[in-house]
């Protein structure tokens, strides 16, 4: 085949099915359908131009982690063998355009196909990985039969490889939903309520689906369905006249119109989602199902089912479990994870799996710990152990389940022996009882990215504070340009096929500027744009302490980090808090500049991004009295917290501009809590803790650190979530980081 006949196309055809997880002839499919694209055969690129591809995509193979040393010498020299300077033939100008489209091709096809396994997992109920089987064994099925002319065109447009095994697969589960809806239970899809005006009656919308439905008083029985954009239903629903809103921007109008009666038919009914229980339309599922083992899968299915139920939900432990170690075991080093404690502790009776990690000498091998009421069932190791009995390598995993297991259940009781109650709440002093905060600095961990429940109840489901987030990341400064677009062209694809971003491309920031809206749903409500220092910024929906806020951060951030994303110098992360109540006290403003000012460095620890181990700078985020002067001034935004938008309004925020920018999704959570309870604070009558500034350098160093601690969270578990993120971090002089801003 063509793209095997040169050098160049072969690196390039097997790096994207590297990086995607297509096959092979899934990506040469791709490769052949671009290569049609230029329908001038005998063009030649220019010399330059096939130089700069050559060079960029060598660069990319080199830095690429996950290729072995044989396949990246393999890929790098069927490169070095089309350089213009090692006297290569003439590159076909459709092959060069080929070989530069192929990786976003690559990446759009393999989020395509994964999102069809996402919506029959929902439809059908099946875990993710379920899912996927049943589209792995359809693929893999021995079927001769010529698929229809029809079915490959509308797939082909939808940007899939078009081979036979791809197009069966992708049919097998279309046919699987439809028999799960066959029997589903469905309910239309809005509710209408009846409006005051002269011609219409009635008004149904649904926002995920954006499907419209208006009745008039000239004809109750008959009902006019379209699909609007939200912007244009909220409008019919504001207008004073909405008769003549509906005739001058909906009535008549194409683009809003079904292209069919069985469109219109699968948009009017909403179906009960066999995961979680919520109904949703057809296209328009929630945001099931869970990915991450097949434990974890069952366990965050149990929480989505309980929470429509009404099941009691498991309850986060008051002591969050102190696993994730290593472990060493005669030669083997056994590495746990840092949350399969919390994942059997929130089970219930749900059984989990722990995947661990075994290193021996340069050989590192996987397994599988299954655990049943906090005891272990069964071990996996795949290792290389003749016997499928009791090996070298299973006792070592046992071992270190054993001593994990018996790490968390020692009795730290002894060391709190003052409690008092503040708002109701039991309390652990612990300025004056540092037990557990002292043994967490001994043994330095992450916070734990919790599914739920972050921020001790303050952002409660509608009725506790908002917040929303604005996530910079950056790319590695090696990569070039032409990496750089597309690494920005999949994120926003990605963003958009899964329904979180409302465009499949980055949006220019400026001409946001004065527009800015945030949603209120994650349906379409992240807003993936453009930022003057680093490569992207994406702003969240205004969210509260859900299930469904924590599960689609760390799939945004996920997102970035798979395409190369990074939290660089030049990168930070914006919490702005809902502020409705700043009127209610007088001096919540002064309260908030106080907490900051007179805690600044341990701020200042607890804002650092601890995979760089120093924090950014503050010359977007400057601190200070001197800041707090300009911080309510609408010119002035380059503050640690500013009050911009406190104006007496509904939607008054504060915002937080003194994280560094991170794309580890328990440490981002934390430091949103962080925020959440320091306007929480500043609008009780609880007291600011005194000054601590500098506090590292007298006799007791963290002594500052535990009265924030204790000033800011009632519940012991949030305090531990804080004093983790403390121990990863380190002291700064508040003077040493100023110099950075030069």
């Amino acid at each position: 085949m063509t793209c095997r006949k040169r050098g160049l196309s072969s690196a390039m055809v097997s790096f994207a099915r590297l990086r995607t997880g297509l096959t092979d002839g899934q990506v040469q499919k791709l490769y052949h359908r671009l290569l049609k694209e230029i329908p001038d055969r005998d063009e030649i690129a220019d010399e330059d131009d096939v130089r700069f591809t050559v060079e960029s995509l060598a660069r990319t193979i080199d830095a690429t982690p996950e290729l072995s040393v044989a396949r990246r010498d393999s890929l790098l020299s069927r490169l070095a063998s089309e350089h213009p300077d090692a006297g290569a033939p003439e590159v076909p100008q459709r092959v060069l355009h080929a070989v530069n489209h192929l990786p976003s091709r690559a990446h759009m096809a393999a989020a395509v196909i994964d999102d069809e396994i996402q919506r029959t997992a929902r439809v059908t109920g099946l875990t993710y990985s379920q899912a996927r089987a049943m589209y792995d064994e359809a693929f893999a099925a021995d079927d001769d039969t010529d698929m229809d002319a029809e079915q490959v065109q509308r797939w082909q447009q939808r940007g899939v490889p078009t081979d036979d095994d791809t197009i069966r697969a992708l049919v097998a589960l279309e046919q699987a939903r439809e028999v799960a809806l066959a029997d589903c239970p469905t309910q239309p899809t809005v509710t209408h309520q009846p409006v005051e005006d002269d011609q219409i009656a009635t008004i149904g919308y649904e926002p995920t689906s954006r499907y419209l439905e208006v009745t008039f008083h000239s004809h109750p029985d008959r009902r006019y369905s379209y699909r609007v954009p939200r912007t244009l239903a909220r409008g019919l629903l504001d207008s004073p006249h909405k008769g003549n809103y509906y005739g001058a921007h909906i009535l008549g109008r194409t683009e809003y119109t079904f292209s069919s009666k069985q469109a219109w038919e699968q948009a009017s009914v909403s179906y009960r989602c066999a995961t979680c229980g919520r109904f949703a339309p057809r296209d328009y599922g929630c945001n099931c199902p869970p990915r991450g083992t097949a434990g974890e899968e069952q366990l965050t299915m149990a929480y989505a089912r309980s929470a429509v139920t009404g099941a009691t939900r498991p309850q986060l432990p008051e002591v969050l479990p102190q696993g994730g170690f290593d472990y060493d075991a005669e030669g083997i080093t056994v590495s746990l994870p840092r949350d399969w404690m919390l994942q059997e502790a929130l089970s219930g009776d749900v059984d989990t799996i722990a995947i661990v990690h075994l290193n021996e000498e340069s050989e590192h091998l996987t397994g599988q710990v299954h655990l049943t009421n906090g005891e272990v069932a069964a071990i996996e190791v795949n290792c290389p152990c003749a016997s499928s009995g009791p090996c070298r390598h299973r006792h070592a995993v046992s071992d270190a389940v054993a001593a994990a297991t018996q790490g968390t259940t020692v009795d730290n009781s002894a060391n709190y022996s003052a409690i008092t109650v503040v708002s109701g709440n039991p309390q652990l002093t612990w300025e004056t009882n540092p037990g557990m905060f002292t043994a967490i600095q001994a043994n330095p961990q992450p916070p734990l990215y919790l599914p739920y429940d972050a921020t001790a109840g303050i952002s409660a489901p509608d009725t506790g504070r908002a917040f929303g987030t604005e996530i910079e990341f950056d790319f590695p400064e090696d990569m070039n340009e032409h990496e750089r677009e597309q690494a920005l062209s999949a994120i926003g694809y990605s963003l958009y096929r899964m329904r979180l971003a409302g465009t499949k491309r980055q949006v220019d920031a400026e001409a946001l500027r004065g527009k800015e809206t945030y949603a209120h749903t994650h349906e379409h409500g992240w807003v993936f744009k453009t930022d003057g220092s680093c490569a992207g910024e994406i702003a969240s929906p205004i969210m509260y302490d859900t299930e469904e806020t924590w599960e689609n951060l760390s799939r945004v951030l996920a997102t970035v980090h798979r395409y190369g994303g990074v939290a660089s110098i030049n990168t930070g992360m914006h919490v702005h808090v809902s502020a409705s109540d700043f009127d209610a006290r007088s001096d919540a403003r002064s309260r908030t500049r106080a907490l900051l000012d007179s805690s600044a460095d341990a701020w200042l620890r607890l804002a650092t991004n601890p995979a760089r181990g120093t924090h950014r700078g503050v010359t977007y985020c400057e601190p200070g009295s001197s800041a707090a002067e300009r911080s309510a001034d609408p010119s002035e935004r380059d503050t640690w917290v500013n009050f911009q938008h406190v104006t007496g309004r509904d939607n008054d925020h504060v915002e937080f501009r003194l994280w560094d920018g991170t794309l580890d999704p328990a440490v981002s959570q934390q430091q949103i809590a962080l925020s959440v309870a320091a306007v929480n604070l500043a609008c009780s009558p609880d007291p600011i803790p005194e000054p601590t500034a500098y506090s590292h350098g007298g006799g007791d160093p963290d002594a500052g650190a535990r009265r924030l601690l204790d000033a800011l969270w009632w519940r012991n578990r949030d305090k531990q979530q804080t004093a983790r993120l403390w121990s990863v971090t380190s002291w700064q002089s508040m003077p040493s980081v100023y110099p950075q801003t030069a």
